[in-house]
């Protein structure tokens, strides 16, 4: 059973492991404004809550002015010089894929166009920064994996401990059983010792109160 535990957790440390690659697509997406260019990315590790949160949070780090919005989460006048000297409206809507899977497809309107591969600088530096958001992200929801597993791995140690220090506890519980019984057996043999002189005694005395008794009798 015990190799039967391990091996489940080796495969599934093996397929976590496997599974963070991070890449970033270029793709046609709907947003509430119509069909526009944008980057998908999977992001793993995380709830659909987590990523939204995380996104709104990376948002509120560029100054937007206004930020809102729940499936579709919208930023706009986003201060992105990297991106372009005037603000940026940003698009970003996620789509939970289950177990711990999100996708986060952004789009990003710059100088009242969408960033698309025509615009070679534009396209790097907003596929840049989808890609970087989705690795911390990912390394953010692993850190919490960690923290998690951390706690339970003490839990399970302190738990260990005190059966170890019970396993203690009860052995020389043993041991002192083994010595009461040992001490038990030999106060046995003694006090048979003293039963068997006892009775001896006992026939003695009998047969001194026979003889005054005799004795009695033979008074005149």
């Amino acid at each position: 059973m015990k190799k039967i535990i391990v091996a489940i957790g080796f495969l599934f440390v093996v397929a976590t492991t496997q599974a963070q690659k991070i890449t970033v697509y270029e793709v046609n997406e709907t947003f509430s404004n119509g069909t526009n260019p944008a980057y998908s990315v999977d992001i793993y590790e995380n709830s659909l809550d987590d990523v939204r949160s995380a996104w709104k949070k990376n948002m509120n780090g560029y100054k937007a002015d206004r930020l809102g919005g729940k499936k579709q989460i919208t930023a706009e006048k986003v201060r992105m010089p990297a991106l372009s000297p005037n603000p940026v409206h940003i698009y970003a809507i996620t789509e939970d894929l289950g177990y711990h899977h999100v996708k986060l497809t952004v789009a990003f309107m710059a100088d009242s166009i969408f960033v698309n591969k025509a615009r070679a600088s534009e396209n790097e530096t907003c596929k840049k920064l989808v890609y970087d958001f989705a690795v911390q992200t990912n390394k953010a929801g692993l850190n919490r994996q960690i923290k998690t597993e951390q706690k339970k791995q003490k839990k399970l140690e302190l738990t260990l401990k005190d059966l170890e220090e019970e396993n203690v506890s009860l052995k020389n519980d043993i041991v002192d059983y083994q010595n009461r019984i040992k001490k038990a057996e030999s106060d046995i043999v003694k006090n048979e010792q003293k039963n068997a002189n006892k009775k001896q005694e006992i026939e003695k005395e009998k047969a001194v109160l026979e003889a005054l008794k005799e004795k009695l009798e033979k008074v005149q």
